[in-house]
């Protein structure tokens, strides 16, 4: 597996800021893009202000085991989310905000470039050129990354799982 992680490390002041936002509900998910050296579980959490929408993505996380919805302004789940960034914690947090997008870019187009060439031969009818760009960068809906591939006008759009593989 390639390891590809864009994501910001989730800390503990973020509690509070996501709070003061209006951002009170956390959807977890498995992060499987990654590893990590000491062995733990990656979970991304990503925030939202509506429980509606939190609940429309943990919906969408059929199969995940560590799938929830955690409540900013419920003091129990305040609590566990503070046991779980403890550093002897099982799980390694991770939040959905991109750590440096440019860096995200340029380290998505040197781990991927070869797959990514292999899915516009075979899903599209681009013929990129050498003096042609083609623009690549990420989206990530409901904590799945996402690559958008746009050349002249047009884009096409595939999951990072799914690019792997390619």
């Amino acid at each position: 597996m390639c390891a590809y992680n864009p994501f910001f490390p989730f800390h503990y002041k973020m509690i509070d800021r996501l709070r003061t936002m209006g951002h009170r509900y956390l959807v977890s998910q498995t992060f499987v893009h990654d590893s990590d050296p000491l062995g733990r579980t990656l979970l991304l959490l990503t925030d939202y202000e509506k429980e509606n929408t939190a609940k429309v993505h943990f919906a969408a996380l059929r199969q995940d085991a560590f799938k929830s919805i955690i409540d900013l302004e419920k003091e129990t789940h305040r609590e566990k989310l503070t046991e779980l960034l403890q550093p002897a914690a099982r799980y390694r947090l991770l939040s959905a905000f991109l750590a440096n997008k440019e860096a995200a870019k340029a380290d998505l187009k040197e781990k991927f470039e070869k797959e990514i060439r292999q899915y516009i031969r075979a899903k599209t009818n681009w013929q990129i050129g050498g003096k042609d760009t083609l623009h690549v960068h990420l989206e990530v809906i409901f904590g799945e990354l996402y690559v958008v591939m746009q050349y002249r006008g047009q884009h096409t759009r595939i999951s990072l799982a799914a690019l792997k593989a390619f």
